[in-house]
């Protein structure tokens, strides 16, 4: 949505229930919890201070049919400036005719100062979870939003999660300073008093039973969240890191909550023994200081390279990148250890993209135990792509050594230990320790002819392995 400045015509009376919290807290879930005909109205994300948008007015005008209100249909172009214009005119009289309090829910926060001098909520609920899970949860969310790329121009991969994560961190931390009910995602579908307290503050005799806001979301998410959970309230979510095997994807969730022990401890979530001292500009403000350094508009843009010092989870962004531009023609690849399918988005189109990683992130994924340096069965490609991946593997001759069996050209990222001095690589999960040198002489030893442009960035390094050894027809296809 396009910020714009408040409609000076428009009516800005008080928000009774702000709903705001982390992503994949269960934002949508208390939103719809707080629904109830007749009685309490929380919109997921109606963006009332963002320039009118026609696309949201259809989502939300389905919403106000699905809790009984009156919509006249899409208004002629130019009839309102700002969403908030239509709300104020034709929606909140229903609402306040029928004695209905309302509100808002929003899980992107960069902007949640502005919701409030236009309408201070008199109730404030902040919905967090385990930023372990959160990050996790996110991944499964991005690959069956399929919303990685909308534009090839703005990314949704594992490093916009990681930071648009690390930005929510700072806003919250902001935000709980106002008065609110606080409500973690673990016990909101574990206990059933929490959702009788979250009742009571709301000062409602129950809560809602439909699921307006998530329908709101398209068939698609609706679909996959009610196959998981049914209609009902369940704990099928939790357990997402204890489940997660051990690879680059645990390793960028746990990173995240040994960033921020603050949040931890604020909202009541185990606190990391030992603390990653990165007090420093990138996704850690000083001590002290309310002010987000993450630069929001800069992180859906898929060439931001994010913070000034080393973050893994940018490296394979920019492995990504790097390697992409040298690709030509529509290409066949699978991609190991990745946690979404944005490399797809940036092959050539035509290209088919396919995913291995140790856990099956939705079907789509092959699976394999990668950081035992395991391989799943080769699928019809020419090109395997590795990318911050091979620091995790903990048998890395092995892996290797499959993927010259593939005999399949392979591209790879890698932070080698004489590029990295200075830096505590166990923080980071790393699990081998490499110097250019060695790496060279393991690819060798597995059948590879190694090219590679050294510390592109000044650390990253991208390798090129042609197997010298083949066994498969040149075109990269399995015989029958």
């Amino acid at each position: 949505m396009t910020p714009a400045e408040p409609s000076a015509s428009a009516a800005k009376p008080r928000m009774d229930l702000a709903v705001m919290g982390m992503m994949r807290s269960g934002t949508t879930l208390v939103a719809d919890l707080l629904t109830v005909p007749g009685r309490s109205f929380v919109l997921n994300e109606p963006y009332l201070l963002d320039r009118w948008a026609p696309e949201l007015q259809e989502k939300l005008q389905a919403i106000y049919r699905g809790f009984g209100l009156e919509v006249a249909g899409t208004p002629p172009p130019g009839r309102y400036a700002l969403n908030q214009d239509h709300f104020v005119a034709e929606i909140l009289p229903q609402l306040q005719r029928a004695g209905c309090q309302w509100g808002a829910k929003y899980a992107d926060l960069h902007s949640w100062r502005r919701t409030f001098l236009a309408y201070r909520p008199r109730k404030l609920v902040i919905t967090v979870r385990d930023l372990r899970a959160v990050f996790l949860s996110g991944l499964e969310l991005l690959n069956r939003s399929s919303i990685q790329f909308g534009d090839r121009r703005h990314a949704r991969d594992e490093a916009w999660l990681f930071a648009f994560i690390a930005s929510t961190v700072h806003e919250l931390m902001a935000l709980r300073k106002e008065p609110h009910l606080a409500l973690r995602y673990e016990e909101l579908v574990t206990h059933a008093a929490a959702r009788e307290h979250l009742a009571r503050y709301a000062g409602l005799e129950h809560l809602g039973t439909g699921r307006l806001n998530l329908d709101r979301h398209g068939q698609g998410r609706a679909d996959w969240e009610r196959a998981k959970h049914g209609d009902a309230i369940t704990a099928r979510s939790l357990g997402r890191f204890e489940n997660e095997p051990a690879g680059p994807m645990r390793a960028h969730a746990e990173r995240l909550w040994r960033m921020f022990p603050d949040y931890g401890a604020a909202f009541g979530f185990e606190v990391p023994a030992a603390v990653l001292q990165v007090r420093a500009p990138g996704f850690q403000a000083r001590l002290g200081e309310d002010a987000n350094p993450i630069d929001y508009k800069g992180l859906g843009n898929w060439r931001w390279a994010g913070p000034a010092r080393l973050e893994p989870v940018f490296g394979a962004r920019r492995a990504r990148v790097a390697s992409a531009a040298a690709i030509k023609a529509p290409q066949r690849v699978l991609e190991l250890g990745a946690g979404t399918a944005a490399f797809g988005a940036m092959l050539p189109r035509g290209s088919n993209l396919f995913i291995a990683d140790a856990v099956a992130r939705t079907e789509r994924f092959l699976v394999a135990d990668l950081a035992r340096g395991e391989l799943p069965a080769r699928p019809r490609v020419g090109l395997v792509a590795a990318f911050g991946l091979l620091e995790h593997v903990e048998d890395l001759p092995r892996l290797l050594v499959g993927l010259a069996r593939y005999a399949l050209p392979v591209v790879a990222s890698y932070y080698a230990a004489d590029d990295t001095d200075g830096v505590d690589r166990t923080a980071y999960g790393w699990r081998n320790h490499l110097t250019r040198d060695a790496l060279a002489g393991m690819a060798r030893a597995a059948g590879f002819a190694l090219a590679a442009k050294w510390a592109i960035d000044g650390r990253l390094s991208i390798l090129r392995l042609r197997p010298e050894r083949t066994g498969l027809p040149s075109d990269g296809t399995a015989r029958e």
